[in-house]
């Protein structure tokens, strides 16, 4: 049976003899008591609740090992351990403690993360927007993700797919999402009552000082902030502790501690606002089955190491392509940019035929000309069709199936940098190509952070009405080269 912080008080009405002596498990449970009586003020099912229940049920497994209940007692069944499952080779990837710690600061529950995409869509939505947030509501919701019947904010993702629904069904022209303020205040206090366990902030921190000489105050802020938790109902209780100590023994001109943290045996999987895992994102958004310890990471490769790693790469072979990109791995980022009419969308569309006759997985998302006979048009102009190349103008459509996702263009489907950040950290290996518009000054159209996220940065320029040219401006794999594109 799951032990939910929902379903926790019917489980154990009572707490067995053998663990009632125990201050910490007695602590916990009075929390829950609590917590449970009054749910409009706490979404009981947060991840800092997750955390606690995990702990919980360890501490209450822990003391009742071998024990007989007492005379007029229940016997409680202990949680099973899940079986193990045969090891698998995994390659240990470069993770950086720092970077996995701050990814665990941000994620969020599915019901969260729909939460917060219906609140920023009150402010402006689109016919694509609301569309890719349904398709991505109920594709969660069928997988099982989670469910409006027992989700704590599931009467609010209801409504919201009903909202979305009689909007694209009803709206003529205008598609901006409007809701009313009780839904609105409902949804914005739940978004907001998941809370990071305060563990992983002070590691965040420590880490960003280990291995230098910190200021006096930078350790005393550290200090404060572990004072007013109790370390012991923490994630990384042990890791605190070592931090707690290493800063007790800290003088000033010292260079701290560096400190080796640990994700073995910590849950990895997200069940929702209605789940018992304390993280989510560790398998999907590292890229790996089973995320190795951060301790198993190599501090240190040799040059004769390094040089023997292989890369899978894309096969490009003698093409124009080659040339262009040069031999690059898989998952890399490119931008192609350039003004109306200049041949971007035309050396897109090359590049996906070429993919896919080379048997290379190609979603290509098409914001303006989806279905259309200018899209057609240009791709029977630049080589035909082939099997492994799918059209969509619904971000929902992109998965893991794809090697290569072409997005076409991300300024007029309106994709934020924070949005594709978060299409690249849910998928690693994919390997995305941008095309941006440029502005009026002859730059490509957005801030300079998609400029330093990706790869490479081609630029296709019209040399005259019958010849255009794609140069790259940024490469981080061969040098700065240019080819015809018509």
């Amino acid at each position: 049976m799951t032990i939910t912080p929902t379903n926790y008080l019917s489980v154990f009405p009572t707490l067995p003899q053998a663990v009632r002596q125990q201050p910490q498990i007695m602590k916990r449970h009075e929390h829950f008591e609590k917590n449970a009586k009054d749910l409009s003020s706490m979404v009981v099912d947060s991840i800092s609740m997750k955390t606690l229940m995990s702990n919980q049920i360890m501490a209450i497994n822990k003391e009742l090992k071998g024990d007989e209940p007492a005379k007029g007692e229940t016997k409680v069944e202990k949680m099973p351990s899940p079986s193990p499952e045969p090891k698998k080779e995994v390659a240990v990837m470069a993770l950086n403690p720092f970077n996995v710690l701050e990814r665990m600061a941000k994620v969020q529950s599915v019901e969260v993360k729909h939460m917060k995409r219906f609140l920023k869509l009150l402010e402006y939505s689109t016919k694509n927007n609301v569309q890719d947030a349904l398709s991505a509501l109920q594709t969660d919701n069928k997988k099982g993700l989670f469910s409006v019947k027992t989700s704590e904010a599931g009467p609010e993702l209801e409504a919201i797919g009903k909202l979305y629904t009689k909007l694209l069904s009803e709206a003529r022209g205008r598609y901006q999402v409007d809701a009313t303020k009780a839904l609105t205040d409902k949804v914005t206090a739940l978004s907001q009552a998941e809370k990071i366990d305060p563990s992983v902030d002070i590691l965040i921190k420590y880490l960003k000082l280990e291995g230098r000489e910190p200021h006096q105050k930078e350790v005393e802020g550290l200090q404060v902030l572990i004072a007013k938790i109790d370390v012991n109902d923490t994630v990384f209780a042990d890791d605190v502790k070592k931090i707690e100590s290493y800063l007790t023994n800290w003088k000033p001109g010292e260079t701290l501690r560096n400190i080796k943290v640990s994700l073995d045996g910590m849950p990895n999987k997200n069940k929702g606002l209605s789940g018992t895992y304390v993280l989510d994102g560790l398998e999907t958004d590292l890229g790996c089955t089973n995320a190795p310890a951060i301790n198993q990471r190599p501090v240190l490769i040799a040059a004769t190491d390094l040089a023997g790693i292989e890369y899978e790469s894309i096969p490009f072979g003698t093409s124009k392509f080659a040339e262009l990109f040069g031999e690059i791995p898989k998952n890399v980022a490119i931008m192609i940019w350039g003004e109306p009419g200049a041949g971007k969308s035309t050396l897109s569309m090359q590049l996906a035929l070429f993919l896919g006759k080379n048997q290379i997985k190609t979603l290509y998302f098409s914001a303006e000309e989806y279905m259309s006979k200018a899209l057609k048009e240009r791709m029977l102009r630049s080589g035909g069709s082939v099997e492994n190349l799918f059209f969509t103008e619904n971000l929902g459509q992109i998965n893991a199936s794809y090697q290569v996702v072409i997005l076409d263009s991300t300024n007029s489907m309106r994709l934020s940098f924070e949005t594709y950040k978060e299409l690249r950290g849910k998928y690693p290996k994919i390997c995305f190509v941008l095309i941006m518009q440029a502005t009026k000054g002859g730059q490509f159209k957005g801030n300079k952070l998609w400029e330093h996220e990706v790869d490479i940065v081609a630029k296709v320029s019209k040399q005259n009405e019958e010849a255009s040219i794609a140069q790259t401006t940024k490469n981080r794999f061969q040098p700065l080269s240019s080819v015809e594109v018509f």
